[in-house]
């Protein structure tokens, strides 16, 4: 077929177009599944553990008091919020961990959210204690029970 005829002809055009838009059989190649980065609950809502940028407390409270942490940190959108807060105690040191959500399938505006809350925790027994954010350890404070 000369050159021409190759370029001008329409039925070798529609030819060449379904022969390229017919799938590859990818049988033989591993496909593993990627696990996702953030966990979806069956109310179709992302959660995760949110940043913590800083950690404040008061440098010692009486045995018997509640000691007030503050927490601040932020988000990478504006569509997160706070979930909950807990705490972890174990041998003097106390984990601060603060879960967030967002709906799936919303979109929100890109820009970092501050957020700021407070924990408070009660029956702390006499010693000096480390408070660190679960997914910082850089984040620590120090508190002192008397």
């Amino acid at each position: 077929m000369s050159f021409f005829k190759k370029m001008f002809s329409k039925k070798d055009k529609k030819q060449e177009d379904e022969k390229q838009r017919k799938p590859i059989p990818r049988s033989g190649l591993n496909q593993q599944k990627v696990p996702p980065q953030k966990q979806v609950s069956p109310t179709g809502m992302h959660v995760k553990i949110a940043r913590i940028d800083k950690i404040m407390a008061p440098k010692s409270i009486n045995s018997g008091e509640e000691l007030e942490i503050l927490v601040r940190g932020s988000f990478s959108d504006a569509g997160w919020k706070i979930k909950d807060i807990s705490t972890e105690i174990k041998e003097y040191k106390i984990l601060v961990i603060v879960h967030c959500q967002k709906k799936a399938g919303t979109m929100a505006a890109m820009v970092i959210t501050p957020y700021s809350t407070a924990v408070k925790i009660k029956n702390l027994q006499k010693g000096s204690y480390s408070i660190i954010a679960a997914n910082n350890e850089t984040v620590n404070c120090n508190v002192d029970v008397i």
